[in-house]
Parts: structure tokens; C-alpha cells; sequence
């Protein structure tokens, strides 16, 4: 199957600028060498962050995508780089890559094919025949039924003595906003309350327009939902989801040649805290794109994400806030609303810096550059890589997504857009089975 959804041979390119030698093979020290599996937007970006990360954490030495157009663009990147001597082979199918992975010295590969392509290409590189850690983009697949394959796949080479990382690209928990309002959890309390708005702009051109078919891409609330669901589950310190009620449809964009929603409301319950989603894909004329509220018993947190394609930073706006609550107010006698200094005067305003290279290096931020570390990290502590100590359990590091993390955000991606075309409320308990619902292995 996977020859036929990328064959051809290969090709190779030399930059300019690295140290490290391309014909190494597998060791026990040195960077993490990456291979990155398709050469869309995405992958792209994968490519651009592998050039600028330190070269003695990680390294690019191959990349590979059947389109030919997006290749080049891809090599043409690399070409680009001028503090890189590191020669990157180029390949036009996945197993043409993966055969090379010993000559090139292969450690990990980054999987960001389309989505309806994950699912074929996962099994390929977790195939015994390879020792690879593995990043796949997300959604990590399309229906909950490749969720329980891949999850049994990923536990299964597990229990057979693979002791490699599977992570998934969820770049939305690792925006450097999103993490301060992560970290600042414990201040305001218990969460109640948890809103995630994205008002953006339409699904762009991609190879084939696959990200403009429900049948491809999962539908917009597992293409896109998928990072709000896990912003959900994290904000609610990894509670887990039950009933999902959702609204939406197509209203304004692409008519005559698409059939995904361009806005929707989704109200989901994560064992007792509402959280709802507010997304609309002709809003791009909004002041930020992403916008996220945590509500606790004690106060109130704020943190914000500037639109793909802004490459600056403008340090004069506020991107977080903070505000607690006064506690010993005697709310039970007011008949009043309360002084200033009980609202508008509680809230902090600061604004937490994003690297300006590193919006320069993709859409998301800075935060697939943050991931690429942590997941680099993690590969590191595990045998085959770098010798740090082994780490003989856990499948991601501690900011990392999970297969089951992943999976649960898909379900609920599902489950909403299951709401959406039935008119109710679905349980997701009633959609996934327990040992995905809960995080384990049967």
C-alpha cells in the first residue's frame, strides 16, 4: 500500500553548515537525526525548526514527499540554510527513506503526511523491520476505529521490547502563551469554566484539497478541533470528556467544492468543568486568532495567540492576563457591584515574548520548535539514542501528547460533529472503548 502512495526513488542535496557526518548510523550519542515524512505546509515547517535547532540536540538528514512540487520546495529550504554542511538526502516515497534509514543514521521520523494518510504510514514506521521514535502530526488519524488500531499497534511493539517515543504534533499546548496559562493553573483554583474561540481565516490550498474533504481530513473538528479538545483536557487537569453537544455547518466558504464546516459551537463536559469551543473560519479579521479562558473558584486567566502569517512580535500588547478574585468580599450581603479594585484593578496584564526566528520558522508561534526539543529530549532518554538513562515506560515526555491523548481528542472531534449531524448530545464514552477511554493497555 505504502509503495503505492509514494513511490519513486530518490534524490540527494548537500547544504551547508553542520558537523556531523551523514553516512553515521545508529549510536549511542549525539543529536537526534530526523527524517521527515511528507513535504506539505506542515512538514515544511518540521524542516525549517530541524534547521535552526541546535545542531547537538537535532539534526535533518532526509526528507521525502511523491509530490514533486513540495520536494523541491523542501530542498530548496535546506539549499537555503547557509550555517548547514550536514548532507540532507531527499527521497519521493516513504519506504525509499526508510530503506536508507541505517546509511543516513536514522533515529526519528516526523510524520506529516495528509491526514487520511497517517494511519498507513504510522503502521509502516513501527513496522518491527525499524527502531525509529515517531512524532506524527496531528490528528493522529481520522475515526476512533484507526485510534484503537494505532494505539494497539504502539502498545503492542511495546510489550515486544520497544522502548522508542510515539508523540503526536499537538503544537497548540506548547504555544508559549498557552504554557504560561498551563503553569499559572494552580492560581486561580479549581477550574469550572474552560472557552476556547478561534476566529481565523479559511482552510488553505493544499496537494489535492484534501483538507477540504470530511472523508480526508477527519472533518474540521478533528482537523482543527483536535487542539482545542486537548487545550480542553489540559486546562482541566486531565479530566477526561463525557457528553459533547455541538452546532455548526458550512455557511461561506469554498460552496461549490467543499463539504467541511467553516464555523461551529461545541459544549463539551469534561467530568463536570464546561468547556466550549467558539470557532469560525472566516473571521480573519479578529485582533488574534486563538484566545483562551481558564475560570477557577479563585480567579481568572487569559492567554492569547497571534494569526498564521504574522512573523513579528509586537511586545506593546498584552498576550496574558491574570486576574484573582478578592475572597474575603462579602458577596452573600452585596447589593452593590463590586469596587474597581474587585474587577477591572484585580487583572495583570503582561506580555509573554515569542521569538521572533521562531515565528519566522512556521505558523504555530514557536511552539513546533518547543515540541521538536521536548520531543528530541525524550528520544534521548531512551536506549538507542543519545545514552541518557532509559526510560522503559513512558511513551512521551512530560509536555508531549500521547497516543491516548491524541485519541481522545479525536473522539471528541467525533463526537461533535456526530452532534452536529444528528441534532444531540453524544456521550463519548458510548463512541470509544474503556481501554482508550482510560489510557491503557488492555
Amino acid at each position: 500500500l505504502l509503495a503505492a502512495v509514494f513511490s519513486g526513488g530518490d534524490t540527494h542535496s548537500r547544504a551547508t553548515g553542520r558537523t556531523t557526518a551523514a553516512a553515521m548510523t545508529m549510536r549511542d550519542a549525539g543529536p537526534v537525526r530526523f527524517g521527515v515524512i511528507g513535504a506539505g505546509c506542515i512538514g515544511k515547517e518540521h524542516v525549517r525548526n530541524l534547521l535552526i535547532a541546535p545542531p547537538d540536540e537535532a539534526v535533518l538528514v532526509a526528507c521525502c514527499d511523491p509530490d514533486t512540487a513540495m520536494l523541491d520546495e523542501a530542498k530548496a529550504i535546506v539549499e537555503q540554510a547557509s550555517d548547514t554542511n550536514n548532507a540532507v538526502r531527499f527521497y519521493a516515497s516513504a519506504p525509499a527513506l526508510l530503506n536508507d534509514a541505517a546509511a543516513v543514521g536514522l533515529d526519528a521520523v516526523i510524520v506529516a503526511v495528509p491526514n487520511h494518510k497517517h494511519i498507513d504510514v504510522c503502521e509502516l514506521v513501527l513496522d518491527e523491520a525499524f527502531d525509529l521514535h515517531v512524532l506524527c502530526e496531528k490528528p493522529v488519524v481520522t475515526t476512533i476505529d484507526d485510534c484503537v488500531r494505532l494505539a494497539r499497534l504502539v502498545e503492542d511493539r511495546r510489550l515486544g521490547g520497544w522502548r522508542k517515543t510515539f508523540a503526536v504534533g499537538l503544537e497548540y499546548r506548547h504555544i508559549p502563551t498557552m504554557r504560561r496559562l498551563l503553569d499559572e493553573l494552580p492560581a486561580v483554583g479549581a477550574p469550572r469554566m474552560v472557552a476556547v474561540r478561534e476566529h481565523r481565516f479559511p482552510f488553505l490550498a493544499k496537494v489535492g484539497a484534501w483538507n477540504r474533504e470530511n472523508a480526508k481530513s477527519g472533518g474540521t473538528l478533528v482537523e482543527k478541533g483536535t487542539h482545542f479538545f486537548d487545550l480542553f483536557r489540559l486546562a482541566t487537569k486531565g479530566r477526561k470528556p463525557t457528553t459533547v453537544y455541538a452546532k455548526g455547518g458550512q455557511a461561506v466558504n469554498h460552496l461549490a467544492t467543499a463539504d467541511v464546516l467553516d464555523h461551529a459551537v461545541v459544549v463539551a463536559d469534561y467530568d463536570g468543568v464546561v468547556c466550549t469551543l467558539d470557532l469560525c473560519m472566516f473571521a480573519e479579521a479578529s485582533a488574534n486568532q486563538l484566545e483562551v479562558s481558564v475560570v477557577g473558584d479563585a480567579g481568572k486567566l487569559e492567554a492569547f495567540a497571534p494569526a498564521h502569517g504574522i512573523k513579528a512580535d509586537d511586545k506593546t500588547k498584552p498576550n496574558f492576563r491574570k486576574g484573582l478574585r478578592d475572597r474575603d468580599h462579602a458577596w452573600e450581603h452585596a447589593v452593590e457591584a463590586p469596587p474597581v479594585d474587585v474587577t477591572r484593578d484585580a487583572v495583570v496584564e503582561t506580555h509573554v515574548d515569542l521569538d521572533a526566528d521562531l515565528m519566522a520558522a512556521g505558523d504555530h508561534a514557536g511552539s513546533t520548535y518547543y515540541q521538536l526539543l521536548e520531543f528530541a529530549a525524550a528520544c534521548r532518554k531512551t536506549p538507542g539514542s543519545s545514552g541518557g538513562p532509559a526510560d522503559k515506560t513512558a511513551t512521551a515526555g512530560p509536555n508531549l501528547a500521547s497516543i491516548y491523548d491524541a485519541a481522545m481528542s479525536v473522539a471528541v472531534g467525533v463526537a461533535a460533529q456526530l452532534s452536529i449531524q444528528q441534532g444531540r448530545s453524544v456521550d463519548v464514552r458510548d463512541l470509544v472503548p474503556d481501554f482508550l477511554y482510560h489510557g491503557r493497555c488492555e
